[in-house]
Protein backbone atom coordinates (compact mmCIF):
# COMPACT_ATOMS: atom_id res chain seq x y z
CA UNK A 1 0.00 0.00 0.00
CA UNK A 2 1.46 3.34 -0.98
CA UNK A 3 1.71 6.27 1.44
CA UNK A 4 -1.40 8.02 0.14
CA UNK A 5 -3.51 4.91 0.69
CA UNK A 6 -2.01 4.46 4.17
CA UNK A 7 -3.16 7.97 5.09
CA UNK A 8 -6.64 7.24 3.71
CA UNK A 9 -6.72 3.93 5.57
CA UNK A 10 -5.96 5.71 8.84
CA UNK A 11 -8.66 8.28 8.06
CA UNK A 12 -11.21 5.51 7.41
CA UNK A 13 -10.17 3.74 10.61
CA UNK A 14 -11.23 6.78 12.64
CA UNK A 15 -14.73 6.78 11.12
CA UNK A 16 -17.69 4.61 12.00
CA UNK A 17 -18.33 1.71 9.68
CA UNK A 18 -21.24 3.56 8.08
CA UNK A 19 -19.27 6.80 7.63
CA UNK A 20 -16.32 4.95 6.12
CA UNK A 21 -18.55 3.09 3.66
CA UNK A 22 -20.27 6.33 2.67
CA UNK A 23 -16.88 7.95 2.14
CA UNK A 24 -15.62 5.09 -0.04
CA UNK A 25 -18.76 4.95 -2.13
CA UNK A 26 -18.62 8.72 -2.67
CA UNK A 27 -14.90 8.99 -3.44
CA UNK A 28 -14.39 5.65 -5.21
CA UNK A 29 -17.59 4.80 -7.09
CA UNK A 30 -17.34 1.72 -9.24
CA UNK A 31 -18.01 3.81 -12.35
CA UNK A 32 -14.77 5.77 -11.98
CA UNK A 33 -11.25 4.78 -12.88
CA UNK A 34 -9.28 4.06 -9.73
CA UNK A 35 -12.05 2.30 -7.83
CA UNK A 36 -9.51 -0.48 -7.26
CA UNK A 37 -7.97 1.66 -4.52
CA UNK A 38 -11.22 1.21 -2.61
CA UNK A 39 -10.77 -2.56 -2.81
CA UNK A 40 -7.34 -2.14 -1.22
CA UNK A 41 -8.69 0.14 1.49
CA UNK A 42 -11.69 -2.07 2.26
CA UNK A 43 -9.59 -4.93 3.57
CA UNK A 44 -7.76 -2.73 6.09
CA UNK A 45 -10.57 -2.19 8.57
CA UNK A 46 -13.51 -4.03 10.04
CA UNK A 47 -17.04 -3.44 8.77
CA UNK A 48 -20.47 -3.87 10.26
CA UNK A 49 -22.64 -6.36 8.40
CA UNK A 50 -24.87 -3.73 6.68
CA UNK A 51 -21.79 -1.98 5.28
CA UNK A 52 -20.26 -5.29 4.22
CA UNK A 53 -23.32 -5.96 2.07
CA UNK A 54 -23.54 -2.40 0.78
CA UNK A 55 -19.89 -2.34 -0.27
CA UNK A 56 -20.05 -5.82 -1.80
CA UNK A 57 -23.19 -5.08 -3.79
CA UNK A 58 -21.69 -1.84 -5.06
CA UNK A 59 -18.28 -3.16 -6.10
CA UNK A 60 -19.53 -6.56 -7.24
CA UNK A 61 -21.41 -4.77 -10.02
CA UNK A 62 -18.04 -5.04 -11.82
CA UNK A 63 -17.99 -8.85 -11.66
CA UNK A 64 -16.06 -10.68 -12.88
CA UNK A 65 -12.78 -9.22 -11.72
CA UNK A 66 -9.62 -9.90 -13.69
CA UNK A 67 -7.68 -11.06 -10.64
CA UNK A 68 -8.29 -12.71 -7.28
CA UNK A 69 -7.40 -9.58 -5.27
CA UNK A 70 -10.92 -8.12 -4.97
CA UNK A 71 -12.33 -11.52 -3.95
CA UNK A 72 -9.57 -11.91 -1.36
CA UNK A 73 -10.28 -8.45 -0.02
CA UNK A 74 -13.98 -9.10 0.60
CA UNK A 75 -13.43 -12.66 1.80
CA UNK A 76 -11.06 -11.31 4.45
CA UNK A 77 -13.89 -9.70 6.41
CA UNK A 78 -17.12 -11.35 5.27
CA UNK A 79 -18.55 -14.68 6.33
CA UNK A 80 -18.54 -17.28 3.55
CA UNK A 81 -22.33 -17.34 3.53
CA UNK A 82 -22.67 -13.57 3.16
CA UNK A 83 -19.82 -13.38 0.65
CA UNK A 84 -21.36 -16.05 -1.60
CA UNK A 85 -24.80 -14.47 -1.31
CA UNK A 86 -23.45 -11.10 -2.46
CA UNK A 87 -21.59 -12.67 -5.38
CA UNK A 88 -24.61 -14.69 -6.44
CA UNK A 89 -26.81 -11.59 -6.44
CA UNK A 90 -24.37 -9.79 -8.75
CA UNK A 91 -23.15 -12.77 -10.77
CA UNK A 92 -22.68 -12.23 -14.48
CA UNK A 93 -25.07 -13.94 -16.87
CA UNK A 94 -22.58 -14.70 -19.63
CA UNK A 95 -20.98 -18.14 -19.47
CA UNK A 96 -17.57 -16.69 -20.33
CA UNK A 97 -17.84 -14.14 -17.52
CA UNK A 98 -18.92 -16.85 -15.07
CA UNK A 99 -15.91 -18.94 -16.06
CA UNK A 100 -13.60 -15.98 -15.38
CA UNK A 101 -15.33 -15.34 -12.07
CA UNK A 102 -14.89 -18.95 -10.97
CA UNK A 103 -11.31 -19.09 -12.26
CA UNK A 104 -10.24 -16.40 -9.80
CA UNK A 105 -12.81 -17.07 -7.08
CA UNK A 106 -12.47 -20.83 -6.49
CA UNK A 107 -8.88 -20.68 -5.15
CA UNK A 108 -9.91 -17.88 -2.78
CA UNK A 109 -12.89 -19.88 -1.55
CA UNK A 110 -10.74 -22.95 -0.90
CA UNK A 111 -8.25 -20.80 0.98
CA UNK A 112 -10.79 -19.17 3.32
CA UNK A 113 -13.13 -22.13 3.86
CA UNK A 114 -12.53 -23.71 7.25
CA UNK A 115 -15.60 -25.72 8.30
CA UNK A 116 -17.56 -28.56 6.76
CA UNK A 117 -20.67 -26.40 6.55
CA UNK A 118 -18.70 -23.73 4.66
CA UNK A 119 -17.32 -26.38 2.31
CA UNK A 120 -20.88 -27.50 1.59
CA UNK A 121 -21.93 -23.91 0.87
CA UNK A 122 -18.96 -23.46 -1.47
CA UNK A 123 -19.63 -26.75 -3.30
CA UNK A 124 -23.31 -25.84 -3.79
CA UNK A 125 -22.35 -22.34 -4.98
CA UNK A 126 -19.81 -23.63 -7.50
CA UNK A 127 -22.24 -26.23 -8.79
CA UNK A 128 -24.94 -23.59 -9.21
CA UNK A 129 -22.58 -21.19 -11.00
CA UNK A 130 -21.31 -23.73 -13.53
Amino acid sequence: MDSQLKVLSEKLGKMTSEEAADWLLTHYPVEKVGYGDAITLISHRSWQRPEQLRLAKHYFRKLPFASSKPYESFASFMSIKLFLKAIEECAPVSETDRELLLYHLIPVLHKVTKSDSDRELVAAFISHMQ
